[in-house]
């Protein structure tokens, strides 16, 4: 079998199973093959012993045995927002234009209350755009996105990436989205712009009755991805794709200890990439102070009033985390999630919290220009925070689009 084995600045150290040095071998090469007809052992320095793993033979090599699980929890269920999509097949000449026409609805049950009204946009082609099916499918998104009544009711998005598919889905969920017969759903473009319709199907505005328990896919609009969570993690090939980045002011830095107030509360950011879309796994508030309490704002000798709120627009959603008025908001209300957690460091002069908000599936900040208002991580500071330290941090990965 052979003894357990360590190499320590080009020395093999031959090691017991008590952790004893038996034998050591000087300039040993930086790589080393080694062969194990059965089983291969390592030193284990807790100091209990060593461990070992059997090996197998696979594909005329010797492999290490090793196990794994992954939990997967999934609930299945079906798509129940409307939704079309069509391909720009030319984007036609300057002074061209595409007419995007959607029928309104009013709900017989209660017509003063749930109304939605008719969609009419048209978007004109400029130079920039003609014979550029996939910039003039952006325009269409942007545009049909900035409308009031489309942006109150409709998502407009680019529908398979890097391709000329608008993809346009209900934002109310149930028939109240659907949208069938004639006129239900109209193209009427002018000059040499030419649209085309997936299948007579995409005539009308419809629940597709797609298996889902997540959302869309992001990168094909006609797919669904499913929710699965558990032991499954997704990690960058490489460390230039990382993404750590503080929220920061332009007079402030990264320094959240500032006095704001509801009426003008002082914005932190974090932005999204120019030329790729990022992947948030974590956000993080770390600071202290001497003597923090629970029931107070760290350090500080009361709770805050107005609260420090964090605002994350995603994939062109907005969401409000819960607000943050004491030290205990911090761990009950944004500590959830595997990794770091809570923790809570006492020393004579100053003590340290972080509190660590972990996402099993990461939530996209889409590259600069995606949307009519790009997307953001914000922090907004509405009290007097000066007695304390205190910083916002995110973590995960930056993805080509």
């Amino acid at each position: 079998m052979g003894l357990p084995f360590v190499i320590v600045e080009g020395t093999l150290l031959i090691i017991d199973k008590d952790g004893n040095v038996v034998q050591a071998i000087p300039n040993v090469a930086d790589k080393i093959r080694v062969c194990a007809d059965s089983t291969i052992r390592g030193a284990n320095l807790t100091g209990d012993g060593y461990l070992a793993a059997d090996v197998i033979k696979k594909n005329n090599q010797n492999a290490l045995v090793t196990s794994a699980f992954v939990t997967v929890e999934q609930i299945f269920g079906q798509d129940g927002f409307s939704d079309t999509w069509f391909w720009v097949d030319d984007a036609g000449a300057n002074g061209d234009s595409l007419r995007i026409q959607i029928a309104g609805y009013t709900d017989p049950t209660a017509p003063n209350e749930r109304n939605v009204p008719a969609i009419d946009v048209t978007v004109n082609v400029t130079a920039s755009e003609a014979g550029q099916e996939y910039i003039l499918a952006q325009k269409i998104v942007s545009e049909l996105n900035a409308d009031t009544d489309f942006k109150a009711h409709w998502k407009a998005s680019i529908g398979v990436q890097k391709n000329p598919m608008v993809h346009i889905a209900s934002r109310i969920i149930g028939e109240i989205g659907d949208r069938t017969g004639l006129g239900a759903f109209l193209l009427t473009p002018t000059g040499t712009v030419d649209t085309r319709l997936e299948s007579t199907d995409n005539e009308e505005i419809l629940r597709r009755g797609k298996a889902n328990s997540g959302t869309k896919d992001p990168r094909d609009k006609r797919l669904v991805t499913t929710g699965v969570s558990g032991e499954v993690s997704s990690v960058p090939g490489a460390v230039g794709a990382l993404f750590l980045e503080p929220a920061t002011h332009p007079t402030y830095g990264r320094d959240l200890t500032q006095n704001g107030s509801l009426g003008t509360p002082i914005e932190f950011i974090i932005m999204p990439d120019a030329e790729k879309d990022i992947f948030i796994k974590d956000m993080r508030f770390h600071g202290g102070g001497s003597g923090i309490k629970f029931s107070n704002f760290l350090d500080m000798n009361t709770a805050l009033t107005n609260g420090i709120l964090v605002e994350v627009k995603s994939d062109d959603q907005t969401i409000q985390f819960p607000l943050i008025r004491t030290t205990n908001d911090l761990k009950s209300r944004f500590t959830y999630g595997a990794g770091l957690g809570w923790v809570y460091d006492v020393s004579p002069s100053f003590d340290h919290v972080v509190a660590n908000f972990n996402f099993e599936s990461p939530f996209p900040l889409r590259k600069q220009g995606s949307f009519t208002v790009d997307d953001y991580i914000k922090v907004f500071i509405r009290d007097n925070v000066k007695n304390s330290e205190l910083f916002f941090d995110s973590f995960g990965f930056l993805q080509e689009v």
